[in-house]
């Protein structure tokens, strides 16, 4: 499993997240780390980015927050 992933903040500068993967289901992935409710998440093409990399993100439909902690 990983235990990171790729957000962007508000300047659209790739960072680098830790998270802990819960589970996942080959669609839906439950974690749980450092992440705020409209944060933007990274999913796809991860390997050619890195840390402070500027994006021009397309935007998808956001994920769906089941629960906090």
């Amino acid at each position: 499993k990983r235990n990171r992933l790729f957000t962007l903040d508000q300047d659209m500068r790739v960072r680098e997240t830790t998270v802990t993967v819960l589970h996942t289901d080959g669609e839906h992935a439950w974690i749980r780390g450092d992440l705020a409710s409209g944060d933007a998440v990274v999913i796809g093409r991860q390997s050619l980015l890195s840390e402070g990399l500027v994006v021009a993100p397309e935007v998808v439909e956001p994920a769906k927050v089941v629960a906090r902690p």
